[in-house]
């Protein structure tokens, strides 16, 4: 026999531990404990319990997903618009993040000598479609000059 403290588990796992700022938008209010990506809300909780079939983490997306078809409506606030922002400015932030962590690595040897043999082309190409390379090519020309082809 299912318990709704399964459900529950359930809900908690899907919705707090992998998909919370998924869902942030949709509940009344935050609530910070222990874990501060703990996001609970008692009106969003009894609608994905209400369909709910099974006390798993792959049924609470579905009823998630239900009621978005269904028509929720986000009760943050916030535009749609301005939803996309902050998730852009998010992404922004772990894009800068991994930068910083590929640039703290020193230049080797065969990097450089790769980027001497490259033709402006390549390196113009490669530069637009591979941001390890970019990274790891203007950290090269900040040191040692080498030309930024855009």
């Amino acid at each position: 026999m299912f318990t709704q403290e399964k459900f529950l588990a359930a809900i908690y796992a899907w919705g707090a531990e992998k998909n919370g700022e998924r869902i942030l938008p949709y509940c009344s209010f935050r609530c910070t404990g222990h874990d501060d990506n703990f996001v609970d809300s008692a009106d969003l909780t009894q609608k994905i319990l209400a369909k709910m079939q099974l006390p798993t983490e792959t049924s609470a997306e579905i009823a998630f997903r239900t009621l978005l078809a269904e028509g929720l409506e986000p009760t943050d606030g916030l535009t749609e618009r301005k939803r996309e922002n902050a998730a852009r400015l998010r992404q922004q932030k772990k894009v800068e993040e991994a930068v910083a962590v590929v640039q703290s690595v020193p230049l080797t040897k065969d990097e450089l000598d790769s980027f001497v043999t490259m033709t402006p082309a390549e390196v113009r190409e490669k530069r637009a479609t591979d941001l390890y390379f970019k990274t790891r090519y203007d950290e090269a020309a900040r040191l040692y000059g080498f030309q930024v082809y855009e």
